[in-house]
C-alpha cells in the first residue's frame, strides 16, 4: 500500500533567537519601554535556550510551504485558529490580542491562500499535533 507523505516535521536550533510570524501575536512583551523584538520578558515565555544546541525552531513543510514556530504556545495557537471550519477574521484576532488596527499585519493574512482550504487545514492540524509532541 502506498502512503502519501503530506508533511515533513523538523526541529532545528540556532545560536540566535528567531521569531515566527506568530510570535508577536502569541507572546506579549512585558518590557513596555522597548519594541517587541528588543523585549527581554514575554508572557507566555519564548522557548528557552537548549544548552549545547541553541534556540529551537519547530517546522512543518506542507505542499511546498515551510511553516515555522518558535514555541509550543505558538503551535497551540495555530491549531486553535485553524480548527475553526470558518476561519476567524484577522480583525477579530487582532482585537482579541489587544492590537486593534493591525489586522493587515496578522499572521493569518500572510497564511498561503492555496493551503487555507478546510481539507488542507485538517491535514496541517494533524501534523501540528505531531509537531507539538516534539516541542514538549
Amino acid at each position: 500500500m502506498w502512503q502519501v507523505r503530506v508533511s515533513k516535521i523538523t526541529v532545528e536550533y540556532s545560536i540566535d533567537r528567531v521569531s515566527s510570524p506568530l510570535s508577536f501575536w502569541v507572546h506579549k512583551a512585558l518590557d513596555s519601554d522597548v519594541s517587541w523584538s528588543d523585549s527581554t520578558k514575554y508572557l507566555p515565555s519564548l522557548a528557552p535556550l537548549v544548552l549545547g544546541k541553541g534556540y529551537p525552531t519547530f517546522g512543518l513543510e506542507y505542499r511546498g510551504h515551510f511553516l515555522y514556530f518558535c514555541s509550543k504556545e505558538e503551535i497551540v495557537h495555530c491549531i486553535d485558529v485553524l480548527s475553526h471550519k470558518v476561519l476567524p477574521s484577522p480583525k477579530r484576532l487582532t482585537e482579541i490580542a489587544g492590537h486593534s488596527g493591525y489586522k493587515h499585519l496578522h499572521w493569518l493574512t500572510k497564511w498561503p491562500g492555496d493551503i487555507k482550504a478546510w481539507k488542507d487545514r485538517q491535514l496541517i492540524i494533524k501534523s501540528l499535533n505531531k509537531l507539538l509532541v516534539k516541542a514538549t
